[in-house]
């Protein structure tokens, strides 16, 4: 969804072909790290529910805690590792996906 609606944003039709894998580079990276922003509370909650099963029960109760004795930045830790990681990937990913279709269309 995030890699689709920057490469709308990107003038692909004004660009040579030669630079369509660093628009389709730089399209991975910020999908990636728009998909773990709005994902990492998600997994802070998921995270401390499998590490401390007898503290946090439910999801609701988790986010509360963590809320409460931490704030809400808490609910952003380790964002920065994560990003760094899947922005990596889903840009090779990305990247590597549009050149094999772009090869195979043009046979």
């Amino acid at each position: 969804m995030f890699y689709t609606q920057t490469k709308k944003h990107m003038p692909i039709d004004k660009i040579e072909r030669q630079y369509l894998p660093t628009i389709n580079f730089a399209s991975g990276i910020i999908a990636g790290v728009l998909a773990s922003t709005v994902t990492q509370p998600a997994d802070v909650v998921k995270t401390r529910m499998q590490l401390y099963p007898e503290r946090y029960k439910t999801i609701l109760q988790t986010v509360r805690k963590i809320l409460a004795e931490e704030g809400p930045r808490a609910m952003c830790t380790g964002l920065v590792p994560r990003c760094l990681r899947r922005t990596m990937m889903a840009a090779m990913a990305w990247t590597v996906y549009e050149q094999v279709m772009s090869n195979f269309s043009q046979k």
